[in-house]
């Protein structure tokens, strides 16, 4: 092989396919094998389609053989996060044993050429059988059939520290990207759930305007209008890729954007001269929920974020304060969030009250125009991503509290809220751990996003792998 396939971005991976250099099926063997090699550590994947995958990769060759046109993502493994349907794999968080469709993000992944690998867990292989036995319904299709032995127990595991977590909720897709099981991995964002793992794995993940990537339930309608579909890879030009195939209008979804997708690459490389540029340290209202580790975790960001000077942007420090966001997504959340991670609604007890509806949608209305009235001075936003390194489980499985909510999602459940595209891009590291650069651009603006984290990443390029790798 003339490169070592397990760190290169997926668009080289593709690149060398299409020339006929490397084989899509020598490059899903070599992840095959490093998923049986090191995910005994990592328990990253929660089922490995092997069968599948091979008969994917030759169909693949077989393509590039003939001169046939190929996609974006031709021959190139991607992992697919459990909640999002694959056809016959399992969906343990909706009981589905086996299901019967690919959701319309997988289908697009497909048919742009990948090569889909498996699901990655969200959480322990116990906790899926446990939601499988107690199963509301089974829509037919393959048995199930888990990649661990029985007897194996483990929940996702940060490669940076297996002592830590990846970061729910895409936590699995994080840590295989992460430690080279996977070049790209696909996770949902409900309130930073793929850039906190993206963030606390030191890899690149993006959410994107609200309705960019269309979802459809067929088993349990509902709108999720707080939810985003993204990629998690280690190249901001792999995310943009990736976003590129997704994105775009679908007549299935009533609710996703009736408009084309730009072509996220046609500047991506333009760099970010003359771009004004806003940072905070804290919004004005995450100070609240502060861990030990918050003020060099800030501090690493902060470094980053003026580094951007340096390829010609103005960087200032904002003096806009927003009201605290997290209230007002509690209320929506609770009407417009999938609680069972794939689409069914929530039990009426759960729903709020009129007047708590209300007293959400007005303090979202406020955060909304304070965030509009920063747009009008500047082009992007940024933030650290999170405010504290990866956990420890003990910390995550402690009651999941009101205050550790806040204190995980502070600073990116305010863009779920508000429909704005974010990304986070690694940016250093505090107590050798991860930190992420939150990239925050207007509604639509992803093409600017990518950009920006496209000239940072290209500044500060990042030789560093864990040590699972």
């Amino acid at each position: 092989m003339p490169e070592d396939l397990t760190w290169l971005p997926a668009w080289r991976l593709r690149e060398l396919a299409v020339e006929k250099e490397i084989s899509p099926v020598e490059v899903t063997d070599h992840f095959l094998n490093r998923i049986e090699e090191l995910d005994p550590k990592l328990f990253s994947f929660a089922t490995v389609d092997a069968s599948g995958a091979r008969e994917q990769a030759k169909a693949a060759e077989r393509k590039v053989l003939a001169n046939e046109p190929v996609g974006a993502l031709h021959g190139v493994p991607v992992a697919v996060k459990e909640t999002i349907g694959v056809k016959g794999l399992p969906a343990p968080a909706a009981g589905i044993a086996s299901f019967p469709h690919d959701y319309i993000a997988v289908e697009r992944l497909r048919n742009a050429g990948a090569v889909i690998l498996g699901t990655t867990a969200m959480t322990s292989r116990a906790d899926r059988h446990e939601q499988l036995a107690g199963s509301r319904s089974s829509l037919g299709g393959m048995p199930v059939e888990f990649r661990t032995d029985s007897d194996v127990v483990g929940t996702p595991a940060n490669p940076w520290d297996l002592s830590r977590d990846p970061g729910p909720s895409s936590r699995g897709s994080g840590a295989a990207v992460a430690a080279g099981l996977t070049p790209v991995a696909i996770g949902t964002d409900g309130a930073g759930s793929v850039r906190l793992p993206a963030a606390l794995c030191g890899i690149v993940g993006m959410h994107v305007s609200r309705g960019l990537v269309p979802v459809v339930d067929y088993p349990w309608p509902t709108l999720s209008l707080l939810l985003s579909t993204g990629p998690l890879t280690r190249s901001v030009r792999d995310s943009a890729i990736v976003t590129q195939v997704l994105a775009g209008p679908d007549g299935r979804d009533i609710a996703c954007s009736p408009f084309a997708a730009p072509d996220y690459l046609e500047h991506i490389d333009a760099g970010i001269a003359g771009l004004r540029i806003g940072w905070t340290d804290d919004f004005g209202f995450s100070r609240t929920y502060v861990s030990d580790e918050t003020r060099r975790v800030v501090a690493t960001a902060r470094e980053a974020a003026f580094s951007l000077k340096d390829l010609g942007a103005a960087v200032t420090g904002t003096d806009t304060s927003w009201d605290d966001p997290l209230p007002a997504y509690d209320a929506m959340a609770a009407t417009f969030h999938p609680f069972t991670l794939i689409g069914s609604l929530p039990e009426p007890e759960r729903r709020p009250s009129p007047a708590e509806y209300q007293a959400g949608a007005e303090l979202r209305a406020r955060v909304w125009h304070q965030t509009q009235g920063f747009f009008e001075e500047h082009d992007l936003l940024v933030s650290a991503t999170c405010t504290m390194v990866a956990p420890s489980p003990e910390e995550l499985a402690a009651p999941w509290s009101t205050e550790m909510v806040y204190r995980y999602t502070g600073h990116t459940a305010m863009f779920n809220l508000l429909g704005f595209p974010a990304m986070s891009v690694p940016c250093g590291f505090v107590d050798n751990l991860p930190v992420g650069l939150q990239i925050v651009g207007r509604p639509g603006d992803e093409a600017l996003v990518f950009r920006a984290g496209q000239a940072f990443q290209q500044a500060n390029p990042r030789d560093e792998r864990p040590p699972i790798g």
